[in-house]
């Protein structure tokens, strides 16, 4: 997938863990679209300080879980599953 959008895009596309990103405030924002929700709980609060760190002033990050309170394995992918209030605990960290 990133082969095939670096050549639309005529641009370089990273593949990589949140984890592993180095950049900072570089992006006016970040969509992460049923992707956080494969990161442990015990590295979110670490990978959302980072995403933080690449995003520019005042810019926006958009999240999205599966809304129910689980955190596991489930078809062979992890799943970290937020409630509403889960999430905003979380994120009012941030």
């Amino acid at each position: 997938m990133c082969r095939l959008a670096s050549e639309f895009s005529g641009i370089d596309i990273n593949h990589m863990q949140f984890q592993e990103n180095d950049f900072d405030k570089e992006f006016d924002g970040i969509w992460a679209s049923a992707s956080l929700l494969h990161v442990p709980s015990d590295e979110l609060d670490s990978v959302l300080g980072n995403l933080k760190k690449v995003l520019k002033e005042n810019e926006v990050l958009y999240a999205s879980f599966k809304y129910r309170d689980y955190e596991g394995e489930r078809n062979g992918r992890y799943f970290n599953d937020l409630t509403e209030s889960a999430e905003i605990e979380i994120f009012k960290k941030k």
